[in-house]
């Protein structure tokens, strides 16, 4: 099984995405803001998967839905520059968050992640 450890970080100008091939022990990183725009490297990497699962802390409830939103909106994206796609992904970020502290589910159920996700712990507030 081939896995990687991943997190990503959200900012209101920032997008930052690191992960860590457990085998070859190399990282990945992707960056959105107004210095550098990852953007289409980052949702071919996604979609394309050298990887079977994606491992990560609070990932379903959030990680994972922030990567599946980027790769999902993308498209739409094109004519932005990379602060402007940052804050996109912080404000759907902020509300995924709003939505879980309200008990609220996800928006993409576990099957409809871009990648599939080892789950390694929640935190609860």
């Amino acid at each position: 099984m081939r896995l990687k450890i991943f997190d990503v970080e959200t900012l209101n100008k920032m997008f930052y995405y690191l992960d860590y091939n457990v085998d070859t022990q190399e990282f990945v990183d992707f960056e959105i803001s107004h210095r550098k725009n990852d953007l289409d490297k980052m949702v071919k990497y996604l979609v394309d998967r050298d990887f079977d699962y994606l491992v990560g802390f609070n990932s379903l409830n959030f990680d994972s839905q922030v990567i599946t939103y980027i790769t999902e909106s993308s498209p739409n994206w094109a004519n932005l520059k990379g602060d402007e796609i940052a804050l996109k992904i912080a404000e759907f970020a902020s509300k995924t968050i709003d939505d879980t502290n309200h008990g609220l589910r996800p928006r993409y159920w576990e099957n409809d992640l871009v990648c599939p996700t080892i789950e390694i712990g929640r935190a609860h507030v």
